[in-house]
């Protein structure tokens, strides 16, 4: 059986974990929105195409930023 303070150590590791993914997530997102940013300046995308991406990846970034402490 596992103490106490296995389990926190476990947890611990758990949410230090979750917190990386949600890091490494966020920064994939902010690279997405820099380079959307781009292919509009660049004419490579429309402003419809632009607005329905960027707003799913801003709606995302704000999860991520309310699951990170």
């Amino acid at each position: 059986m596992l103490g106490s303070g296995m389990i926190m150590s476990v947890m611990r590791e758990i949410d230090k974990a979750v917190q990386t993914e949600l890091e490494r997530e966020q920064e994939g997102i902010l690279r997405r929105l820099r380079m959307l940013h781009q292919a509009i300046e660049q004419a490579q995308i429309s402003e419809d195409a632009f607005d329905r991406e960027e707003d799913v990846l801003l709606n995302r970034l704000d999860e991520i930023k309310r699951l990170r402490r």
